[in-house]
């Protein structure tokens, strides 16, 4: 049987889609779980800090430890979908990525070190935002860029409402931004299946 020029490229076409949509399903897979615990945290950790403000080091410190550790975790149990040596590189640089990030942010925050309580919470928030922004265009996940820019602009919005009133704004952040990344979770998680 012979193939046409035509035909060859129509079935090279269907591979490519198949491989995406395969890509895209593991990494939905592996997100969605993650950014669900993200969620948890943050509809937890802020409204604490805002009722316990004198303790927020440690109620973010838990928060983070769960958080990373939880992270890890998950993205360890659904590693196992793709083994090829592109997503091992992927993985890598992801990670050091974060890493890198997570030290020059607490640089920043020395250095810089924001006026006020508000204008603190809001400098970490957007610069972890900005992280899931560049992670989104340098890896071509539109969703990741998205869901940052929506994020940013909800933690933005809090904050000309209630730049006056931390404990308020505290709240505002982990109901806003806790639940946008719960509820993207919740959709990738589902959507994988």
């Amino acid at each position: 049987m012979e193939v046409t020029p035509q035909e060859a490229s129509d079935l090279l076409g269907q591979k490519d889609a198949v491989t995406a949509l395969m890509h895209n399903h593991s990494m939905y897979r592996k997100l969605g779980p993650i950014l669900i615990l993200w969620g948890i945290i943050w509809m937890v950790c802020f409204p604490l800090t805002a009722l316990i403000p004198a303790h927020s080091g440690w109620i973010w410190l838990v928060g983070d430890g769960i958080g990373f550790a939880g992270s890890g975790l998950l993205g360890r149990r659904c590693n196992t979908s793709i083994h090829s040596p592109s997503a091992s590189v992927m993985r890598s640089r992801v990670l050091w990525f974060w890493l890198a990030f997570l030290a020059y942010g607490c640089l920043w925050m020395f250095l810089l070190a924001p006026a006020g309580e508000s204008r603190s919470v809001l400098f970490i928030v957007t610069m972890v935002m900005f992280a899931y922004v560049a992670i989104g265009i340098l890896t071509r996940v539109a969703f990741m860029t998205w869901l940052g820019l929506a994020v940013t602009a909800l933690a933005m919005a809090g904050f000309l409402l209630f730049s006056h009133q931390p404990r308020v704004l505290n709240v505002w952040l982990g109901v806003s931004g806790g639940l946008a990344l719960l509820v993207t979770g919740v959709f990738l998680t589902l959507r994988a299946r």
